[in-house]
């Protein structure tokens, strides 16, 4: 039997395997993956965020809770404001429910990727901020100061990702933001698919609005 051929076949796979791990880079670390995200927010790089953050997850999850908290405010008879009032009660119509919550997932997220783009999110001027639409109203209350994300500790590894803990500095309003971010392996890197502390961040915000 020739046993040149198989020689040849197997040397061949051999060589394309080596080649292969020679020219495929390793996946960066998620600490390196969160340097991206400050990197795409100063040089508003928003294909790099998005690369880096699920904009549209995370702006649904926020509108669940955001939700939530309305329900929880009419619930125990809390006076809101006419536009959050409206909000609420349209929310709680079931024929029009399914319909608002599309538009606020639709307005935020074109909200915060305007904002990244523009950098009126990150130190760049109000008037460069996404202005038509429903959220245009609540404009003036959202800072434009620079913000520094700084991760705190290495990552806290889980079945289908890891954790990491990391604090948003605000310098417009000189807040800091303690965050608890999911993450999971996408591409050569790490994407950020949940704030496992959204509910915190968002009773935070409340607190702040209400003594400005």
């Amino acid at each position: 039997m020739n046993y040149a051929p198989l020689v040849s076949g197997l040397f061949s796979i051999l060589v394309l395997i080596v080649m292969s791990g020679q020219t495929v880079p390793a996946r960066q670390t998620p600490e390196a993956s969160l340097a991206q995200v400050q990197q795409a927010l100063d040089s508003r790089d928003s294909a790099l965020f998005e690369r880096r953050v699920d904009v549209d997850g995370l702006v649904t999850q926020g509108v669940a809770l955001l939700e939530e908290r309305l329900r929880e405010a009419d619930t125990n008879g809390r006076t809101l404001p006419p536009a959050l009032a409206l909000m609420a009660g349209s929310l709680r119509n079931p024929s029009l429910a399914p319909a608002v919550r599309e538009m606020l997932i639709r307005e935020l997220s074109a909200f915060v990727r305007s904002g990244i783009a523009s950098g009126s999110l990150n130190g760049g001027s109000r008037q460069q901020a996404r202005s038509d639409g429903m959220l245009a109203r609540f404009l003036p209350a959202i800072s434009t100061g620079r913000k520094t994300l700084r991760a705190h500790s290495a990552p806290r590894m889980e079945q289908e990702g890891c954790v990491m803990t990391a604090t948003l500095h605000d310098a417009g309003n000189g807040s800091d933001y303690p965050l608890e971010l999911f993450m999971q392996p996408e591409d050569d890197g790490w994407k950020v698919r949940q704030v496992r502390n959204m509910r915190a961040l968002l009773k935070q915000l409340e607190a702040e609005v209400s003594t400005d």
